[in-house]
C-alpha cells in the first residue's frame, strides 16, 4: 500500500503576525493546508493520506476537510496527533498505520510539509517510483541560497 504522511503539527510560534498555525493560513481564500491536501488527493496512487496536526487543532482541520472535500475524499483522510516535533509527528502516523492496517516492506510512506502546496504530481510520482525501486528516496528542489558549512568556531566553508 502507499501512505502519505503530511505533517501540520506546528502552532506557528514564529509567525507572530497570525493567531493560527502557518498550515491554517489562506492563499486566493483557501488555507494552505487544503492546497496540500488537493495535490496529494488528486494521485489515485494514495491508499490513504494521514495528517499529523496538534491537538489542538484538530477540530479546526476536521471541520476544514468536511468543508472542502468530498465525501470520498474524506475517506481516503486521516488525522492524527501531531508530535512535539516533526519526528514525533512522523512516527505517530507510522504507529496509526501499524495500528489500523500494519505496515509491510512493500509498503510506501511518504511525507511532505503541509505548507508546501506547490508541490507537483510529478515530484509525488517520482519519489513514490523510487521508493518502490530504492526502498528510500528524498525529493530536493535546487536552491540559489549560498549554503556555508562550519567546521569549528573558526572556518566555514561556502
Amino acid at each position: 500500500m502507499i501512505y502519505a504522511a503530511i505533517l501540520a503539527g506546528g502552532i506557528g510560534k514564529r509567525i507572530e503576525r497570525t493567531s493560527m498555525p502557518k498550515q491554517f493560513i489562506s492563499i486566493a481564500g483557501t488555507p494552505i493546508i487544503v492546497l496540500t491536501l488537493r495535490e496529494f488527493l488528486k494521485n489515485d496512487r494514495f491508499d490513504r493520506i494521514y495528517i499529523a496536526v496538534h491537538k489542538d487543532w484538530k477540530k479546526h482541520l476536521e471541520d476544514l476537510l468536511k468543508a472542502a472535500f468530498s465525501k470520498e475524499e474524506n475517506d481516503r483522510l486521516c488525522i492524527v496527533n501531531g508530535g512535539k516535533e516533526r519526528l514525533d509527528s512522523f512516527t505517530n502516523v507510522m504507529d496509526a498505520i501499524i495500528e489500523t492496517r500494519g505496515l509491510n516492506d512493500e509498503d510506501v510512506l511518504i511525507c511532505h510539509d503541509s505548507v508546501r502546496p506547490f508541490v507537483r504530481q510529478q515530484m509525488i510520482n517520482d519519489c513514490i517510483d523510487a521508493a518502490l525501486e530504492d526502498s528510500f528516496s528524498l525529493t530536493v528542489v535546487p536552491t540559489a541560497d549560498t549554503i556555508h558549512v562550519a567546521h569549528d568556531e573558526k572556518y566555514i566553508d561556502g
